[in-house]
């Protein structure tokens, strides 16, 4: 059955081992959760000390994991009915149409007010009414033609926000929510880019700080970047409207002018980043680049990291599709954007090494949008589209591997399928990668190589799903072939295919370790 699964090209070099029926049987009845148990609802001893804790027989059975601690989520029928199952008592409820709600830990703490943002159809100036409402007796009080502001108010009842003004222009408000008072500032806010708070990322404290895309009354033209400190509301500029000194990024491509008097917005293009800001600069010539600064020490405060386009307003008017991926590990902060340009252009995937200052350019496709991922040593990434559920994958796209400069070089971007990858990730000891490729027409193909792209080739052909990596430390590779469940070990120089369960279906379970899953498996299309 597998030989004609994969055809021609088979499993090269791999030998098969399969097990005997009745020592799959056992094997399987260890790990399945209630699979054919008809017992009246008493618990039945399995092998490997196992439990079922509810027998189903039911075609439309779904897993969805835990929602919470010991408690597991799935759905019957059509429509869905949802319910869970205690996975230490056994005991079942039903939730209807509506999600099993998700527990959170420790007491549940009252907010003293809640905050709605209510948009008005048709309104373009991106403002919306701010509803805040209390969370005791319900009472509302709305604030029209907000921007942006920091925080629902707390106990203190205090808000600070961006309000647009009779003639459009944006007014910094403060003060108790009920009694909002504009704020005199020495610069004209354009627009607003981010908010600071005090304490970590993970648990912001009150508002301290905005970041503002603002210009002077002195020199109108030269637009910055400010911090506004909302204590004293001194501001303090980040980013000058005329940069002090400026280069191309290594890397970089060095492409129209590096004269420049302004920033530029929208303020969505502009990101605080690791000290410094990622933001658009207004080129003499008509054009946008792309910069990064100030920064402390190099050949410049400010580094051109790319240009836009030349003569064009920038986006969301250009067809200039600028995504940013934020890709930071402890060693190492990279930043991509996908580029497509339009009118046939080529694509390209823009990745900037904020930590080595460096710029690689990884081809792409139009349309596509890829996503990186780590090795696990963080020493390079695979850039491919994100991969679809256990038994389809969306339309495919390139694979690209990225890896840093040797010395302070340029970081480089080897291009391994131009198209049609549709899954692809490193093994979890580091020494391998695998990708599935999806040819316009013909069966997929399993490919693997080394972890830095060598030594490629396609291993299997046919019809494949789920395939991933399982366990830690290793290089076991599991697929569904047809149906059937099976995996591989890549150090394994013979290549043996092991057999785990023929007519598996739904997602497969992988339980920490690589050594125990859950699944369903035996699917009958004859009664379900």
């Amino acid at each position: 059955m597998l030989r004609d699964l994969l055809g021609l090209t088979g499993l090269t070099g791999f030998t098969r081992r399969k097990p005997s029926r009745a020592g799959l049987a056992s094997a399987l009845v260890g790990i399945a959760l209630g699979a054919a148990a008809c017992g009246g609802g008493q618990p039945v001893a399995r092998g490997y000390g196992s439990t079922e804790i509810e027998p189903l027989r039911d075609s439309t059975v779904l897993l969805y994991g835990q929602s919470s601690p010991g408690i597991v989520d799935y759905t019957t029928g059509t429509p869905a009915v949802w319910w869970t199952v205690d996975l230490a008592t056994g005991a079942v409820k039903s939730y209807g149409s509506s999600t099993p709600p998700s527990s959170t830990p420790g007491p549940a703490v009252l907010q003293p007010f809640a905050c709605n943002n209510e948009y008005t159809p048709g309104d373009s100036s991106g403002s919306f009414t701010l509803q805040i409402v209390d969370s005791t007796t319900n009472a509302e009080i709305d604030i029209p033609r907000v921007v942006s502001y920091a925080n629902c108010p707390g106990g203190d009842r205090m808000l600070a926000a961006f309000v647009l003004d009779a003639s459009g222009g944006l007014v910094l408000e403060t003060g108790p929510f009920d009694q909002l008072a504009p704020v005199s500032l020495s610069v004209g806010v354009l627009g607003v880019v981010a908010w600071m708070y005090a304490g970590p990322a993970t648990a912001p404290g009150p508002a301290t700080g905005v970041t503002v895309l603002a210009s002077s009354g002195a020199a109108p033209d030269e637009e910055e970047l400010d911090t506004i400190a909302l204590g004293t509301f001194d501001v303090t500029t980040a980013v000058p409207g005329v940069p002090a000194s400026v280069a191309w990024a290594t890397g970089a491509i060095p492409v129209g002018s590096l004269q420049s008097m302004s920033v530029v917005g929208p303020p969505t293009l502009i990101q605080p980043f690791d000290g410094h800001y990622i933001y658009p600069r207004e080129m003499s010539d008509g054009g946008a680049t792309i910069f990064a600064g100030p920064l402390a020490a190099g050949p410049a405060s400010e580094l051109a990291l790319f240009e836009l386009a030349a003569g064009i307003p920038l986006p969301p008017s250009t067809p200039v599709t600028f995504a940013p991926g934020d890709l930071r590990v402890p060693d190492r902060s990279l930043l991509t954007w996908q580029l497509d340009r339009g009118g046939g252009a080529a694509s390209e995937m823009l990745v900037w090494d904020d930590t080595d200052e460096t710029v690689a350019s990884c081809p792409s496709i139009p349309g596509a949008y890829l996503i990186g991922t780590w090795s696990p040593d963080q020493s390079k990434l695979l850039f491919a589209v994100p991969q679809g559920s256990w038994e389809y994958y969306g339309s495919g796209g390139p694979l690209d591997l990225w890896t840093p400069g040797a010395a302070g070089g340029p970081s480089g971007c080897q291009q391994l399928v131009g198209n049609d990858a549709l899954a692809a990730d490193f093994s979890p000891d580091g020494d391998f990668m695998f990708w599935l490729e999806q040819p316009p027409s013909g069966p997929a193909q399993l490919w693997v190589a080394a972890s830095d792209g060598t030594g490629a080739r396609m291993i299997g052909s046919g019809e494949i799903a789920g395939a991933h990596f399982i366990g830690d430390g290793a290089a076991r590779l599991e697929m569904i072939l047809g149906g059937e469940l099976d995996w591989l070990d890549l150090h394994d120089a013979a290549g043996t295919l092991h057999h785990v369960a023929e007519q598996v279906h739904g997602a497969i379970y992988d339980i920490t370790g690589g050594h125990w899953l859950i699944m369903g498996y035996e699917w009958s299309t004859t009664d379900g």
